[in-house]
C-alpha cells in the first residue's frame, strides 16, 4: 500500500470522497488514542476527545454529521448502538493492533451493514497476525497518573505455515484532568487467520473491553464563563441523613453541595465484546464468496446521583397505590438519595454474505445482510453508602424494590431490532480501463418491536409498540483516468437513517418518527504521483428530516427533527514526501450548512410556536477547518507536529449561541534503538497534546433549538442552555516499547 504525507493519504481508486489514517500515522500518536483522535486531521472530520488520553471518550462530526449519523464498523461488523446509533470510541481496538481507519465522507458504501448512516461510514481495520513468532511489551506513563501496560504475543506461522494468530492485553489507568475520578480499562484483542489455498482463508477475531470511568461534568456557556474549564462535580459529600421519625430530605443543598452532584455517583461502567468470523472463498478465477458472521454483546450504563420521594405518585401507582418505605425508618415521608443507572444490555448477532463475479468488463457484487439485536434498557435505583459511593456501580445488587420484591425501574424497555439489507453493485470498466462506472443499490430496512414494561415512566399497563422503516438507496459513481497518476471522480448516493428506538416509548415524539434521508453528490480530482498526493472535491448534500442531537443526563444521545437542511462545501488534502526525511500533510475543509425550513415545536404549556430558523446555519457545523502535519525522520530519530484549526460553530438552531474558532498544536518525538540479538525493535516515544494550552469550549454535547427566550404571535418558548465540554489542557506522556 503506497502512502504519502504523514500516513494520512494512500492511493485511492474509488469514485467517492475517501480518506485514510494508516498505521504509519497511528504509530506516532499516543498509545491510548481513540479512532476519533487518529482521524482528527482528515478533511471534513471534526473530532474531540474528552481528555487527551482518549480513555474517557469523545465526539466527532463529519461534514456536520454527528457520529450517530455515521456508520462505524470494526473489520466489517457494525458497532453503532443498535438503539440510538451512538458510538463509543474508547471501547475499540488498541492502537497497536490497528492497521488503518478510513472514512467515506458523505456516502455510505453499498455493502455497508447500516440502517443509521446518512453521512458516510468509518471503517476500523485491525492488523493481522505477524508471520514470525514475537512478543511485544509497551509501557506508557503520563500526567494525571496515566499508566498503560500493553503486551502482545504472535505465534508466527504454524500448521504447515497455513495458520497464524495473536493475542494482546492492555491495562490503562488515568485520573480525570478536572475534578476527581478516573478511568480504569482492561482490553483484549485476538485474531487467528488460516489460509485455505490461493485466494481463500478463514479468520476469527475478538475485541473485549471492560471499563469503569467517572464522568466529566458538562457545562453551559455561563458556567464556563463563571468557573472556567475546571468546573466539575462536587468533590466532597455531606453524608447521608440518619433515618428516623419525621421527614428526611436528601435532595437539599448542604454547604453549597447537593448530594446528587457528588463525583463518585457519576460513573460509567461498561463491558462489551465483538466476535467476528470471516470465510473468504475463491471459487474460481472469476468468482468469490465471502461469508462474515459476527456477534456483539454489551452490558453496562451511565449512573448518576438522584433522589426518589417515598410519596412519589408514580411510585405509589407501581406499588399498588400504597406509599413505599425506601429507607426503612418509621415513616413514609422521606426523599432518599440513590445511584440511578441507565443500564443497557445488548445481544446482537448478524451476518453479511457477498458474492463477487468478474465477467468480461464487469465486476458484479450481490449480497445480503441480516441482524437481530435485542436491546434491554432499564433504570434501577441502587442504594448509596454513607461516603457517597454507590453500593454497586453496575446496579445489579442493593437495589430499591417494591413491596412485592420487584425492582423499581425508571424505564423498562425491551426492543428487538431486526435489520436486513439486499445490496448489488456493478463496476464497469470501459475505454481500455480509463473509465470506470459503478452502479449500486441497497435496500436497508429495520423493524423495531418493543415491550414497554411497568416503570416510573409507565405506570398503567405493558404495551408493545412497533415500527417499520425502509428505503431503496441507489448510487452511481464514475472515475476517469486522465493519466497514470491522475483521475477525475464523481458520485451521487442516497443515504438513510432510521429513527432511534426510544421514540417507540414516547408518544410526544411522533414528529421525529420518520427516517432521515440525504442525497450526497461529490465531484473531485486526485493526483497520485511518486512523492506527492492531492485530492480535492466539492460536495452538495440535501437532507430531509435532518436530525439534531441532544444528550440526556445519563449521557445517552437523543435526537430531534430539525427539518430540511442543505449543505455544500469543499475538501482538499495534500500529502508529500519532501526527501531528507521530511513528510507533510495538509487538509482544508469548507462547509456551508443551512436550514431550509422553520422549526415548529411546543413550549411547556403545549402551545405551538414557530422559530424562524430558515436560512440559519446548522448546529455544530464549522465553516472552516485546517489540518497541518509535519514529520521528520533521520536515523533512529523521528519528530513532528500537527496543527488543527476549527472554525466557529453554532450550538442552537436559532444561532443565538456559539463556540468561537480555536486551534490546537500537538507534537511527538521518538527514538528507535538499533536492532540487536535480543530486541528486534525497541523505541521510546513522547507525545504532547495542546502544546500551547488553549483554553476554550470544544465539544458541543447538547444542542437545542434556542438558547435565548423567543416570542412569536404571543407564544413564548423559553431558552435552553446548550451543554459543552472544554478542551483538555496541555498533556504529556512517554511510551517505552520493545519487541522480542
Amino acid at each position: 500500500m503506497e502512502e504519502a504525507g504523514i500516513g494520512l493519504m494512500i492511493r485511492e481508486e474509488t469514485p467517492k470522497a475517501r480518506s485514510t489514517a494508516t498505521k504509519e500515522n497511528i504509530e506516532i500518536q499516543r498509545s491510548t488514542s481513540s479512532p476519533y483522535q487518529n482521524m482528527a486531521l482528515l478533511p471534513g472530520v471534526n473530532a474531540f476527545a474528552t481528555d487527551a488520553t482518549g480513555l474517557f471518550g469523545g465526539t466527532m462530526t463529519m461534514r456536520g454529521f454527528t457520529s450517530d449519523q455515521l456508520g462505524f464498523t470494526i473489520d466489517g461488523a457494525p458497532v453503532n448502538d443498535s438503539g440510538n446509533f451512538a458510538v463509543y470510541p474508547q471501547e475499540y481496538v488498541d492502537s497497536e493492533n490497528l492497521e488503518e481507519v478510513f472514512v467515506t465522507q458523505g456516502s455510505t458504501d453499498t455493502d455497508a451493514p447500516h440502517v443509521g448512516a446518512t453521512g458516510g461510514n468509518v471503517g476500523i481495520v485491525s492488523s493481522n497476525p505477524r508471520e514470525h513468532f514475537s512478543t511485544r511489551l509497551a509501557q506508557t506513563f503520563g500526567e494525571n497518573s496515566l499508566s498503560r501496560t500493553y503486551a502482545r504475543l504472535d505465534t508466527g506461522k504454524f500448521a504447515n505455515d497455513t495458520t497464524s494468530a495473536f493475542i494482546s492485553y492492555s491495562k490503562s489507568l488515568a485520573d480525570k484532568w478536572r475534578g476527581l475520578g478516573d478511568a480504569d480499562r482492561d482490553h483484549v484483542d485476538a485474531k487467528i487467520v488460516r489460509k485455505l489455498g490461493e485466494g481463500s482463508k478463514l479468520s476469527a477475531s475478538i475485541v473485549f473491553n471492560h471499563a469503569v470511568n467517572n464522568f466529566f461534568k458538562r457545562m453551559s456557556l455561563s458556567q464556563y464563563q463563571a468557573s472556567g474549564r475546571n468546573y466539575d462535580y462536587a468533590t466532597s459529600f455531606p453524608g447521608l441523613l440518619t433515618p428516623g421519625t419525621g421527614t428526611q430530605n436528601e435532595n437539599t443543598t448542604v454547604g453549597g453541595i447537593n448530594r446528587t452532584d457528588y463525583y463518585a455517583l457519576q460513573v460509567n461502567p461498561f463491558e462489551n465484546y465483538i466476535a467476528t468470523f470471516k470465510g473468504n472463498f475463491k471459487l474460481n478465477d472469476s468468482m468469490r464468496l465471502d461469508i462474515e458472521p459476527y456477534f456483539w454483546h454489551g452490558y453496562g450504563g451511565g449512573g448518576f446521583g438522584t433522589t426518589l420521594a417515598e410519596n412519589n405518585s408514580a411510585l405509589r401507582a407501581l406499588n399498588g397505590g400504597s406509599i413505599l418505605n425506601l429507607n426503612g425508618d418509621a415513616d413514609t415521608s422521606d426523599t432518599v438519595l440513590f445511584y440511578r443507572s441507565s443500564v443497557t444490555k445488548t445481544d446482537r448477532p448478524g451476518v453479511t454474505t457477498k458474492f463477487n463475479w468478474n465477467i468480461d468488463n464487469h465486476k458484479l457484487m450481490l449480497g445480503y445482510w441480516y441482524e437481530r439485536a435485542e436491546h434491554r434498557q432499564t433504570q434501577p435505583y441502587a442504594y448509596v453508602n454513607n461516603d457517597g459511593t454507590s453500593k454497586d456501580v453496575w446496579a445489579e445488587n442493593s437495589l430499591a424494590v417494591l413491596s412485592n420484591g420487584t425492582v423499581i425501574q425508571g424505564r423498562n424497555w425491551d426492543t428487538i431490532s431486526t435489520s436486513q439489507q439486499l445490496f448489488a453493485q456493478d463496476s464497469i470498466s470501459m475505454l481500455n480501463d480509463k473509465l470506470n462506472l459503478i452502479f449500486g443499490v441497497r435496500t436497508p430496512k429495520i423493524r423495531r418491536d418493543g415491550t414497554n414494561y411497568l416503570s416510573l415512566g409507565n405506570t398503567t399497563s405493558v404495551t408493545h409498540p412497533s415500527a417499520n422503516y425502509s428505503d431503496t438507496l441507489p448510487s452511481i459513481g464514475a472515475r476517469y483516468e486522465l493519466s497514470p497518476a491522475s483521475h477525475l471522480f464523481a458520485n451521487v448516493a442516497k443515504n438513510f437513517r432510521a429513527p432511534s428506538n426510544f421514540i417507540l416509548y414516547d408518544a410526544t415524539r411522533t414528529k421525529d418518527a420518520v427516517p432521515e434521508t440525504s442525497v450526497n453528490t461529490d465531484i473531485g480530482y486526485r493526483y497520485q504521483g511518486d512523492k506527492a498526493y492531492f485530492s480535492g472535491s466539492v460536495f452538495l448534500i440535501d437532507f430531509k428530516d435532518r436530525f439534531a442531537s441532544m444528550r440526556d443526563a445519563d449521557g445517552s444521545y437523543r435526537t430531534y427533527n430539525a427539518g430540511d437542511v442543505s449543505s455544500k462545501g469543499l475538501e482538499l488534502e495534500v500529502g508529500s514526501k519532501l526527501g531528507r526525511g521530511f513528510s507533510t500533510y495538509t487538509s482544508l475543509s469548507y462547509l456551508d450548512s443551512k436550514q431550509k425550513s422553520d422549526f415548529i415545536t411546543r413550549n411547556s404549556l403545549n402551545q405551538l410556536i414557530t422559530l424562524p430558523t430558515n436560512g440559519k446555519n446548522f448546529v455544530d457545523s464549522p465553516d472552516l477547518m485546517l489540518g497541518l502535519g509535519l514529520q521528520y525522520q533521520s536515523g533512529g530519530w523521528s519528530m513532528g507536529g500537527q496543527l488543527k484549526y476549527t472554525g466557529k460553530r453554532y450550538s442552537t438552531l436559532m444561532n443565538d449561541e456559539s463556540v468561537p474558532a480555536f486551534h490546537t498544536v500537538d507534537v511527538n518525538l521518538g527514538y528507535k534503538f538499533a536492532r540487536n540479538s535480543v530486541l528486534k525493535n525497541s523505541m521510546i516515544k513522547m507525545n504532547i497534546s495542546n502544546l500551547f494550552d488553549e483554553d476554550t469550549l470544544a465539544m458541543i454535547d447538547s444542542s437545542y433549538p434556542n438558547a435565548v427566550s423567543h416570542t412569536a404571535n404571543g407564544v413564548t418558548l423559553a431558552g435552553s442552555a446548550p451543554q459543552y465540554s472544554p478542551l483538555a489542557p496541555r498533556f504529556a506522556s512517554v511510551q517505552f516499547l520493545a519487541d522480542f
